[in-house]
């Protein structure tokens, strides 16, 4: 990608926060702002849990055993044309918790204006002895969570998400920030429109989507999705099976178990110690691709603009139809039962039985070899 062009796709998100914060005052009237700390408690109900939601600010979650109740910190914000009249605001914004029917606390934000929308921020500190289930709501501003017990269910329109340590599956939306997943008991789903997603250890499932940033998906026990539109998509350590795409980017899958799909429009793909079945496309850029020992699974690789390297272990079976439209075909090792064609295009033959599998290239050379 030229880099003009990267340059704007990195400068980009940071435009965007940069607006959202500055458009604080306008939304809430006023440049000159009030604030103050409340400081908050409710009677802790043990494997309860929380919702929390605040149209603009952070939120902070945390357990901690030692603590015998709820403690919520909550900095409130409101915006005026004088000083009096921003504290004047801060007073009408209420802090509300609230125990439902269902054992669920409440925490949010409210105007004490009836029918008056709040109209200031407030960022919350959530400390709890246990929980079970989260659910995050703001418009704008980070999430932490850490040590929770149960689902976790974030969602913010701009801003950075971090969830560490959840005890069940995690579900994150943001639509302008980066999402952090490190060790999760359950599933994982990681949605943002503009940022990284790293998700590091999870029991179950994976699945992260981005519209311009990088995946970085680690340790997952479950199968695994993960599509950027632009960005590269690395996938490490996962039981499978993997399907990664990227618009433009290169991807990376490594030491899977199960079978792996990976498409590039506009990067190279390097797929290592596979075991599975494995189809591998890209319109632009290099493939390498290497079964892991024991293995004997077909494959598919194609590459319109670019080199093809196979490697395959002693365990490799059945046969493999090689052909490039530029370019030469080269067979290393001795342990191939037969090798037929031209310069141009081969059929390998390993095993009488076993797999059929095919490697293009458009424009390239392939290099296969055989252990």
């Amino acid at each position: 990608m030229h880099a003009t062009r990267r340059f704007l796709f990195a400068l980009i998100p940071s435009l965007v926060l940069l607006l959202a914060g500055c458009g604080v005052r306008g939304t809430f009237g006023g440049a000159i702002n009030a604030t103050e700390e409340r400081h908050l408690t409710a009677p802790h109900v043990p494997g309860s849990g929380i919702e929390v939601h605040t149209s603009v600010g952070s939120v902070d979650v945390f357990t901690d055993p030692t603590l015998k109740e709820v403690k919520v910190t909550a900095k409130v914000t409101a915006f005026g044309d004088t000083e009096e009249e921003a504290k004047a605001r801060l007073q009408d914004i209420k802090v509300k918790l609230n125990r439902r029917g269902d054992g669920v606390l409440e925490i949010a934000i409210e105007s004490s204006k009836e029918g008056q929308a709040v109209r200031g921020t407030c960022a919350f500190v959530i400390g709890i002895p246990d929980v079970n289930g989260t659910t995050v709501r703001t418009g704008n501003g980070s999430v932490t969570l850490k040590g929770l017990g149960g689902r976790a269910d974030v969602h913010t329109d701009v801003g950075a998400v971090t969830v560490r340590d959840q005890g069940g599956n995690v579900t994150v939306q943001t639509g302008n920030g980066s999402i952090h997943v490190i060790k999760a008991a359950g599933d994982v789903q990681a949605t943002t429109s503009v940022g990284k997603v790293t998700v590091e250890e999870a029991a179950g499932a994976a699945k992260a989507k981005s519209g311009n940033g990088s995946l970085e998906i680690t340790k997952i026990g479950g199968a695994v999705e993960a599509t950027s539109s632009v960005g590269s998509v690395t996938v490490r350590e996962a039981v499978g099976p993997v399907m990664a795409s990227t618009g433009n980017g290169s991807i990376v899958v490594a030491k899977v178990k199960g079978a792996v799909t990976a498409r590039s429009s506009v990067g190279q793909l390097t797929l290592d110690q596979i075991a599975g079945k494995v189809e591998g496309v890209t319109g632009n850029g290099s493939i390498t691709y290497t079964a892991a020992p024991g293995s004997s699974s077909s494959f598919r690789l194609k590459a319109d603009v670019g080199a093809v390297t196979v490697r395959l272990p002693a365990s490799a079976g059945g046969s493999i139809q090689a052909g490039t439209s530029v370019g030469s075909v080269t067979v290393n090792g001795a342990r191939a039962h037969t090798v037929t064609g031209d310069r141009t295009s081969k059929n390998i033959v390993l095993t009488e039985m076993g797999p059929a599998s095919s490697v293009h290239a458009g424009n390239g050379s392939i290099t296969i070899t055989l252990e």
